[in-house]
């Protein structure tokens, strides 16, 4: 009974963090410079060309060695359909 007690919170433990982990919202895009807004209300702005991002998409920003990631990357675009190519 112990055993299971510890598994459940431990298994609540990991759940709820994973939902804090996308606690950045986009908020303004302007060029290549996207500004973010964490769950505090402190704002970030980040450089960066990533492309199909749009405000209101929850990501998380991570600092590591001077180097910043935005994640999730957006989903590229679907190719288009191509008559003459044939693809």
């Amino acid at each position: 009974m112990k055993k299971i007690f510890i598994m459940i919170i431990a298994v609540v433990f990991v759940f709820g963090l994973s939902g804090m982990a996308f606690a950045d919202t986009v908020t303004k895009i302007a060029g290549n410079k996207i500004t973010v807004m964490d769950d505090t209300g402190k704002m970030k702005t980040i450089e960066s060309n990533v492309k199909g991002l749009k405000v209101g998409a929850k990501v998380k920003v991570t600092t590591r060695n001077g180097l910043t990631w935005l994640n999730p990357q957006p989903e590229p675009p679907s190719p288009k359909y191509n008559p003459a190519a044939g693809t």
